[in-house]
């Protein structure tokens, strides 16, 4: 691929809610050996949302009605994407919604479900990384990347 040409020996891909979304299609795309998904949307059912996330009920109409269905839905897009990945989704343990959408891929390959506990006004991201004592030392463990700092 490209990014081996450029000589990238190793790609990862980390993304959080709808950016993690995108880390597991573009990192499965390019082919990452791991992949870290902090809360992701696995697809956009056509339900309502809160009133609080007119914001997300807003885009994801836009989503709905401008492209296909199976662009939009990460379970049929990883049955039928071979790939060698390592992909861990984290999530809040305690939010309905978050929980709903990582159970939709527990069973699609390379898929490893991490419910994160902690402070509930903490993302999931921000829960795992304060579970590794710092981002350097998540990316160390997750990734085999040595670790900086102290």
């Amino acid at each position: 691929t490209q990014l081996r040409a450029l000589g990238a020996q190793r790609l990862f891909a980390i993304g959080d809610c709808d950016g993690a979304f995108a880390a597991i299609r573009y990192g499965l795309d390019l082919g990452a050996d791991g992949i870290i998904a902090a809360s992701p949307p696995t697809h956009f059912p056509n339900e309502p949302l809160p009133k609080l996330e007119q914001g997300r009920n807003f885009k994801r109409n836009r989503l709905l009605d401008n492209v296909p269905a199976a662009e939009t839905d990460l379970k049929p897009f990883m049955e039928g994407h071979r790939h060698r990945s390592h992909i861990e989704i984290v999530y809040k343990a305690e939010d309905g919604r978050e929980s709903s959408h990582a159970q939709r891929l527990a069973d699609a390959p390379g898929v490893i479900l991490q419910p994160m506990e902690g402070d509930p006004h903490h993302a999931a991201l921000h829960r795992l990384i304060l579970s590794a004592n710092g981002f350097d030392r998540l990316l160390a463990a997750r990734f085999g990347l040595p670790a900086t700092g102290g």
